[in-house]
């Protein structure tokens, strides 16, 4: 990541969406237009600040006002004429202020960029770095769901062997264990994983010692979802008792273990070129805004 940190980082997840830009512009721009068509004065205010203040004089004047702080704290108004001039056609109906401008069109091509930009950076960053990351998630939580499943069918295989016989029982119990796997490993996937990849800080990870303990993490709390499932869930006259299977999953998580690390290894890739994409974007939009506007970003 670059050391300049980026314009989206600086500012609240909320504001990050592109529809946030399109109503805000939106909004602003009808107010002043209705202000200019019907000749009135627009003030725009935040936190007791105006930010904006519109004002259309009878003679087709165009002044922004602003406020200033005298020494005694209290508030004056000033007023700069930016730009006075008056347009009117034979039947003396006055027309924008704007008309004319040979700038407007370089005004839509920035506010038009900009905005497909931001779209685009939210759709990486939001929707498709993620669909990515979970699709890589889903198969290998597949894996992990065939490895616990095997070990449980392997005990009733030895079971069975042990009582010289096959129970019909031994189907029901492993299909009620078939049913608590997929439970859990919903639970890991919405709970744990998701939530984890959500937050999206796989790409900030400079040091690999904290990477390490941030999976390790990752994993004690998906052991303490398979626990406390097994614990709560697992219950019944099975064949294979709850302190049988305990002691299966203990010992399937070495492999645990290393596929929570696949998971992540693979979210964390995806996240960094998602990164790079989204840099580069920022970097090209600043070209656009200096080869048009002469604006050095």
């Amino acid at each position: 990541m670059n050391s300049e940190a980026s314009f989206l980082d600086i500012i609240p997840a909320s504001l990050q969406h592109p529809q946030t830009y399109l109503v805000l512009f939106s909004v602003v721009f009808i107010l002043v237009l209705v202000a200019m068509m019907y000749k009135r004065n627009l003030t725009i205010s935040m936190f007791g600040r105006n930010l904006l203040d519109v004002q259309l004089k009878d003679s087709g004047s165009f002044t922004l006002s602003k406020k200033r702080a005298r020494a005694d704290n209290k508030e004056v108004s000033t007023v700069e004429d930016t730009n006075s001039f008056k347009k009117e056609f034979p039947t003396g109906n006055r027309v924008s202020v704007h008309s004319g401008c040979p700038h407007v069109n370089d005004f839509i091509l920035i506010i038009t960029e900009t905005t497909n930009v931001v779209s685009v950076i939210s759709e990486i960053k939001y929707k498709g770095c993620m669909s990515e990351q979970m699709f890589k998630a889903d198969q290998h939580l597949i894996r992990m769901r065939t490895i616990l499943q095997n070990k449980y069918r392997f005990l009733l295989a030895r079971k069975a062997n042990e009582q010289d016989q096959i129970s019909g029982d031994n189907l029901v119990a492993y299909k009620f264990y078939q049913a608590l796997t997929r439970i859990m490993l919903q639970d890991i996937k919405d709970l744990i994983i998701r939530a984890a990849l959500l937050n999206n800080h796989l790409a900030d990870f400079k040091s690999q010692g904290q990477y390490n303990d941030y999976i390790e993490k990752q994993f004690e709390s998906i052991k303490n979802v398979i626990n406390d499932t097994t614990i709560e869930m697992y219950m019944g006259n099975w064949e294979i008792k709850q302190s049988s299977v305990m002691e299966l999953h203990n010992s399937t998580f070495l492999e645990i273990r290393s596929i929570v690390e696949d998971i992540f290894n693979d979210a964390r890739d995806v996240a960094i070129r998602s990164q790079k994409k989204i840099e580069e974007m920022e970097k090209r939009l600043k070209q656009f805004v200096s080869r048009i506007a002469g604006i050095n970003g």
